[in-house]
């Protein structure tokens, strides 16, 4: 028997506030599956799970071919006199179209205010 689906597990370490970050990805692609099902989204299955020694949080959604490094074109990292580290980031054209037509229809989705992440949760 061969199966069509493929999944993706998204891993996030279990240290300060990165359970948060993906527990909010979570409920975030669960608000537009159930209000927006038309805006095109990797679904969620399952909920956030832990690891059995709580090293790492993880969750199922769909896997997209290509998604490893698809939106990023080049990176460049330096240090300023202050030793500060900046980097500069080269976006995809394509991402970037995706991104502001995602965001747009986004913005347009009927979530109810009481399913929305707001006010922005501080990082402690």
């Amino acid at each position: 028997m061969e199966y069509q689906q493929c999944w993706a597990a998204k891993l996030l370490e279990n240290i300060a506030y990165l359970p948060r970050f993906a527990a909010n990805a979570v409920k975030s692609l669960k608000a537009v599956e159930t209000y927006c099902p038309d805006i095109p989204h990797p679904n969620v299955y399952g909920e956030l799970f832990e690891s059995e020694n709580s090293t790492f949080v993880y969750y199922f959604c769909d896997w997209i071919d290509g998604a490893k490094d698809w939106w990023m074109q080049d990176t460049v990292y330096s240090r300023d006199i202050n030793g500060t580290l900046q980097y500069n980031l080269t976006y995809l054209d394509a991402v970037v179209r995706q991104t502001a037509q995602f965001l747009y229809n986004l913005t347009n989705c009927p979530i109810p205010e009481h399913e929305c992440m707001s006010p922005p949760f501080e990082i402690e």
